[in-house]
């Protein structure tokens, strides 16, 4: 386990090269909010970057690094690494993976986003799409949990939970079949919706 010290660099943003096997994808909606992250907080998080023969490859934060070069940034923090590429992959997958899997308390969140709201901050800054409102109103999206893949589809699929008040579970139904994603696929297919 490697608990030394890190020491965070400023780092010309034309010297990093971008993870070219970096498998996460990043739609508009996704780098806006970053970008609006960004401009709102500033850079809080480095970019993990692996020193690889002359390169500085991002492993962690390539959207980040993105959306700094949209905002006109020359400079951003990063932690470097001298390590293989199986190492320096294999971390950039489990950085991904481990944001993923995790979940909201849908209480404490909706709590958190009604104070912020009552000070006047503006919550739709904080990266949330449409589901804002969900969230407000007490629609609940549970956490992935993943299945098999069917054949017909590549991608790894996973199975939601949702929780409604039973006179919404009509609108949740409607909502849920009308989203697609970034290639205009359904993004779910509903296989019922049990309302509580």
């Amino acid at each position: 386990m490697n608990t030394d010290a890190m020491n965070v660099e400023q780092i010309d943003v034309a010297q990093l090269v971008p993870d070219p096997n970096n498998a996460r994808t990043h739609p508009d909606v996704n780098m806006k909010a970053i970008e609006s992250s960004l401009a709102r907080f500033g850079q809080r998080v480095p970019l993990v970057v692996q020193r690889r023969n002359d390169e500085l490859v991002v492993r962690a934060g390539n959207a980040r690094l993105e959306a700094a070069k949209k905002l006109g940034w020359n400079k951003v923090n990063c932690i470097v690494f001298d390590e293989d590429d199986t190492q320096a992959t294999a971390y950039a997958i489990a950085d991904n993976q481990t944001a993923i899997t995790a979940a909201w308390d849908y209480d404490l969140l909706r709590a958190s986003l009604e104070a912020l709201d009552a000070e006047n901050f503006d919550v739709e800054a904080l990266g949330f799409d449409s589901d804002l409102s969900d969230i407000m109103d007490g629609i609940e999206v549970g956490p992935p949990r993943a299945v098999a893949p069917s054949s017909n589809r590549a991608n790894l699929q996973h199975t939601f939970y949702v929780t409604c008040a039973p006179d919404d579970a009509s609108a949740v139904h409607e909502k849920l079949i009308g989203l697609r994603d970034t290639d205009g696929v359904p993004a779910f297919e509903v296989r019922g919706l049990e309302a509580t």
